[in-house]
């Protein structure tokens, strides 16, 4: 993983998910934008309680680090569940289009070059996946609820139906979320967690004070590997977003008054 800055925007890349440069994609921080505390710096949370010009600056900053325009970033009303949306045109608009024009779901997946895929965390595990033959790639927001119902594999199913994507040669990216030092869960939780995949030992861990604690990248690994994915082709930032202040926003440290950062995934346009 490679640290990036642009005029002071922070983010994450990975050059081995994508070795021949088909993509972009970047895993931002909370550095390099304009929110004022409690959403200091680089908050995208459109429903934070930020001040929505700043929320707007912040993604033109966000896309002059990627170098892309503003209006291509594509974006969900995040519920939460397993809804995947394939979005199938280039936005026209130069600016990114109202949160109340946004789609219900919490993946995207696109085969259309220059459309960029957007998730906003503070938590939950933002995943990549890379069809490098289709080309096709898909952004997949996993917390808790939608790992319990199975989103990547909803995700891959599609990019199969959509796409012809075959699993074997997809490549997975699971970027910063909260880790099992700092996510214990309660008893209905972890029932349903582990009824969600196979191996539930590899992502549930008795705590010793009681309860447990879940493993988001180990959960969803299971289900992507389920679906055909060799795990070679699965890449991780082991960061866990509430240990790192600094850098990330987080819910379960600071709350709900908090800011959201940004994960983006897209084809770069003119390739062939």
């Amino acid at each position: 993983m490679t640290g990036r800055e642009h005029r002071g925007v922070l983010f994450f890349q990975d050059p081995d998910f994508d070795p021949e440069g088909i993509a972009i994609h970047g895993f931002f921080t909370r550095r390099g934008g304009v929110s004022k505390p409690p959403f200091d710096t680089l908050n995208v949370g459109w429903n934070s309680g930020d001040a929505p010009e700043a929320i707007q600056e912040n993604l033109e900053r966000i896309a002059q680090a990627l170098a892309i325009p503003a209006g291509s970033i594509f974006r969900l009303r995040q519920v939460h569940g397993s809804h995947v949306v394939s979005v199938r045109t280039i936005p026209e608009s130069l600016r990114p289009p109202p949160p109340e024009h946004w789609p219900e779901g919490d993946a995207l997946l696109t085969e259309q070059k220059g459309v960029a895929l957007a998730l906003s965390t503070a938590d939950c595990l933002p995943v990549f996946l890379l069809d490098p033959a289709r080309p096709a790639v898909g952004a997949v927001h996993a917390g808790w609820r939608g790992s319990v119902e199975k989103i990547c594999a909803a995700a891959i199913r599609r990019m199969i139906l959509d796409f012809g994507t075959d699993p074997s040669r997809l490549r997975v990216l699971m970027g910063p979320a909260v880790g099992p030092c700092c996510y214990p869960v309660g008893p209905d939780v972890a029932h349903r967690a582990a009824l969600a995949a196979p191996r539930p030992d590899l992502f549930l861990m008795p705590r010793s004070e009681g309860g447990w604690v879940l493993d988001l990248r180990k959960l969803n690994e299971c289900q992507i590997l389920s679906c055909g994915v060799p795990p070679e082709n699965l890449r991780h930032v082991q960061v866990c977003t509430s240990c790192q202040p600094d850098l990330f926003f987080s819910v379960r440290r600071d709350g709900e008054l908090t800011g959201r950062q940004l994960a983006l995934i897209g084809l770069k346009p003119g390739r062939a």
